[in-house]
């Protein structure tokens, strides 16, 4: 039977296959080859995340006003009509509308992890899962790595 869609979700502790958003970002690419290599499905920078990027540098550095115009060319590709951020916002609350902004803008660009571990909200408890440990912030070192460089000690936890 096929699937009926719904962008709602009745119960997220027990969401069935069709409920909930699905991430369309990449359309399929009709000349792709078998095996589902469709050549489009991953992009690795773009010119936005280089604008937040540097929006986050500016905003961090006391230069809120010139973050939140490299924001707005960000989200006035997005909107129509435009929805700017206000000109007035302090420099703690340009600092979130940068972290939700990335959230949306690079949904499926595998972003946000990092994005997390930067913002320090990576080990807060979520609504699906436990929180992670916080020695998961660090990657563990291969052991060959270890073993070719003495100097090299195994980040905690691993």
């Amino acid at each position: 039977n096929p699937l009926v869609f719904t962008p709602e979700i009745r119960d997220v502790t027990q969401a069935g296959e069709g409920e909930g958003a699905r991430v369309y970002k990449y359309p399929i690419d009709p000349a792709a080859t078998e095996g589902g290599n469709h050549g489009n499905d991953f992009v690795y920078f773009r010119l936005a995340e280089m604008m937040m990027v540097k929006a986050e540098a500016q905003n961090e550095l006391g230069q809120t006003a010139s973050a939140i115009q490299l924001i707005n060319q960000v989200r006035a590709r997005a909107f129509n009509p435009a929805r700017p951020l206000a000109a007035n916002l302090s420099q703690t609350q340009v600092r979130q509308a940068i972290f939700d902004e990335r959230l949306f803008e690079f949904i499926g660009e595998a972003k946000r992890r990092q994005d997390m571990i930067r913002a320090g909200t990576y080990t807060n408890a979520r609504l699906f899962k436990q929180a992670s440990a916080p020695y998961r912030i660090l990657m563990p070192i291969p052991q060959n790595q270890i073993e070719t460089n003495p100097l090299l000690k195994q980040n905690p936890g691993y």
